[in-house]
């Protein structure tokens, strides 16, 4: 596939791309801007003070996420016309080789130097941001949980894990698709699947405890609870957890994972705190997550995700050629550095298939989240869930009237207030039969 003289389109493209972006996130600045009074279907919900301080929150967060979107284009759009990453990739073999004589240009140990100083790099451009959100806005509307110490010490976790894991991940996938040649179709499908597979296994089982503490939930009423819940729908529920989820934020959280007949529940201890006082509401919101086990949603989400990894793979598989490094100012010499041409058609060429396919899961995911509800209401926990659901949006300051256009786009749950109307339908169409 020929793509030279596609530069300018794919910056124009960027540029369109990233003012569209920007009008959605204005859109939904302004509609939480000023201390406006809640509309009418809000009434019952929240009083004018919540629903004042959870606009505020999500003002102060949008106003921020404009100017750091503003950066990032300006940054991204800078870095291709000055050619700045095939100045970054001969940099890290010049310097490599002086550390490293058996470094080979276009090697796949200098695809993992340069993947590496990469993650350095972008931590280290990213702090100032992450600290600002961290200790500035999430600080203010009362969040905020982490010491500086905590903050480091996971920046440095999460760098390691990037360079380590991710590395040799990648490694591993760029070697398959120089290797595989005419059996592309059939070994990187495999492999991607493998990895997501064991990758669902790895992440919370090692991953996630690097960062927090997990222990089995306290024997009482709620273990109870959720124990004959599970066992009235069959759902192989192996281990029940509590994590420490209060020591970095005051977001609350449940979620379960594991596959086939291995499966577990994890519950924030913050959430706890919040529901102790009506544990019905937490069985509503599990009998919630286990509609999405009930309907196949997780193994939906999983296949298309695998899906998606292998036609962007076999869309790259097409599209590389000597062309595509070109065009980004790269000199292609004997062999092709296949991980530079995969960030190259990941960041511009997919870039326009991504935004598409990322609005069709959040239209799948939002029919999830009813079919979910639906399911917890006809176990019977309408009202618990309900009142769970205004809860969590409270406690969390959920923009409670957030614009149309922005919601559409990047919200993956639909708003409160149409979650409550579709249970409200649901239960009115049962009493209805």
């Amino acid at each position: 596939m020929d793509l030279s003289g596609l530069f300018w389109p794919f910056m124009g493209w960027m540029i369109v791309n990233d003012i569209f972006d920007f009008y959605v996130s204005f859109r939904q600045v302004r509609q939480v801007s000023g201390n406006k009074k809640p509309p009418k279907e809000i009434e019952g919900i929240a009083t004018v003070e919540q629903f004042r301080k959870a606009n505020h929150y999500s003002y102060d967060g949008g106003k921020f996420g404009l100017i750091h979107h503003a950066y990032n284009s300006v940054t991204n759009l800078l870095m291709l016309y000055f050619y700045l990453l095939p100045w970054a990739w001969n940099i890290t073999f010049v310097y490599g080789k002086q550390l490293y004589p058996a470094l080979t240009e276009n090697g796949l140990m200098h695809s993992f130097l340069f993947m590496s100083v990469g993650a350095v790099f972008s931590t280290v451009t990213d702090l100032p941001w992450d600290m600002y959100k961290i200790f500035v806005i999430e600080e203010k509307h009362g969040f905020n949980k982490q010491t500086y110490g905590l903050f480091f010490t996971d920046q440095v976790k999460t760098l390691l894990l990037t360079i380590t894991l991710g590395g040799g991940v990648m490694c591993l996938l760029i070697a398959l698709i120089e290797w595989i040649g005419d059996w592309f179709w059939f070994g990187v499908p495999t492999f991607i699947t493998v990895l997501v597979i064991v990758m669902t296994f790895v992440l919370p089982n090692f991953i996630m405890p690097l960062f927090n503490k997990y222990e089995p939930l306290e024997e009482g009423e709620i273990r109870t609870g959720i124990e004959k819940l599970a066992a009235r729908l069959h759902f192989p529920l192996k281990k029940l957890y509590k994590v420490d989820g209060s020591k970095r934020s005051g977001h609350s959280n449940a979620y379960m994972y594991g596959l086939w007949k291995n499966k577990r529940i994890v519950l924030y201890d913050n959430l706890l705190d919040q529901m102790k006082e009506d544990p019905q509401q937490i069985f509503g919101v599990l009998a919630h997550e286990l509609g999405h086990w009930s309907y196949g949603h997780t193994w939906c989400n999983l296949a298309i995700g695998i899906v998606t990894i292998n036609a962007m793979l076999a869309a790259f598989n097409t599209c590389n050629t000597d062309a595509i490094y070109e065009m980004f100012g790269f000199t292609i010499g004997e062999r092709k550095p296949t991980m530079i041409g995969l960030v190259l058609f990941m960041m511009f060429v997919w870039s326009p298939v991504e935004t598409l396919l990322n609005f069709l899961m959040h239209i799948l995911s939002r029919k999830f989240e009813y079919q979910a509800d639906g399911f917890s209401v006809a176990l019977g926990y309408a009202d618990p869930l309900k009142a769970a659901l205004i809860k969590l949006n409270i406690e969390n300051k959920g923009s409670l009237d957030p614009d149309w256009l922005y919601s559409t786009l990047h919200h993956s749950h639909p708003p409160l207030t149409h979650r409550l109307r579709a249970i409200n339908a649901t239960i009115q169409g049962k009493k209805s039969r």
